[in-house]
């Protein structure tokens, strides 16, 4: 709550800060109009239609001043939204869009990898994975899949290089790439998922840790709480934590 509350008070200060300098500025129109008429020369006053134009030019000046008001509460109220419900993401499971997956050893020195989920739009010919390394772009392992019937599918990837030895830990990036039954190629999106340790606001947009050290934005998350459950075939449901969970236990 702390990092919310700080979030809040430096909206509240930006929000301050503009109302403060159209009020400065409203002010010294105002004591400039004033000394103008306190100092013109009574001889040579100014005229009517000059003195009407400056009016004028205040009232249109006071309107955008007022305009430029309302909009910035709307957007303060829309930062608020926007932290509001990225916090109450705190804890839970999200799949977002991405393409990185991380990769790291288990206390039994097992690897552990956390799945990739993709989808085609359509009946494919051919799909391949490729694990790049996001540090020098080399490609450390790819594979071909095969055909695939259009549906949403999960990838799992087994933390080993193309020649059989293990990955380092760390976060990777996969590319996956697919032509369909007339050889065209065809754009596959991709989705991460992961469960959400930490809320930050980076270069105006909100950004949520994962617990395994992986971000994503928060305007790219797509489901809140889905687990995949497929590895091969599409993918013809979606499961909840706790759904996943009584079947964790059953198997037990």
């Amino acid at each position: 709550m702390s990092s919310v509350s700080t979030i809040l008070g430096q909206t509240d200060f930006s929000a301050g800060t503009t109302s403060s300098r159209s009020s400065e500025d409203k002010t010294m129109f105002l004591t400039l109009l004033v000394a103008q008429l306190s100092n013109q020369d009574p001889l040579n006053p100014v005229e009517d239609k000059e003195f009407i134009a400056q009016l004028a030019q205040f009232t249109s000046v006071e309107k955008l001043q007022n305009i430029d008001e309302g909009i910035q509460d709307v957007v303060s109220a829309y930062d608020r939204d926007q932290l509001t419900s990225a916090a109450s993401l705190m804890g839970r499971r999200v799949i977002s869009s991405g393409y990185s997956v991380s990769k790291a050893t288990d206390a039994e020195g097992k690897p552990a990898t956390t799945p990739l989920l993709y989808t085609a739009p359509v009946e494919l010919t051919t799909c391949s994975i490729t694990v790049l390394s996001p540090s020098s772009g080399q490609i450390v392992y790819a594979e071909e899949l095969g055909a695939r019937l259009a549906g949403n599918y999960s990838f799992s990837w087994e933390g080993k290089t193309s020649s059989g030895a293990v990955a380092p830990d760390g976060v990777y990036e996969i590319s996956v790439t697919a032509t369909d039954t007339n050889g065209q190629k065809v754009l596959i999106n991709t989705e991460v998922y992961g469960d959400v340790m930490l809320v930050e606001r980076l270069d105006g947009e909100y950004t949520l840790t994962l617990s395994d050290g992986r971000s994503v934005k928060f305007t790219d998350v797509n489901t809140i709480g889905y687990i995949p459950t497929s590895s091969s075939g599409p993918e013809t449901g979606a499961e909840t934590e706790a759904e996943a969970a009584a079947e964790e236990g059953s198997a037990s």
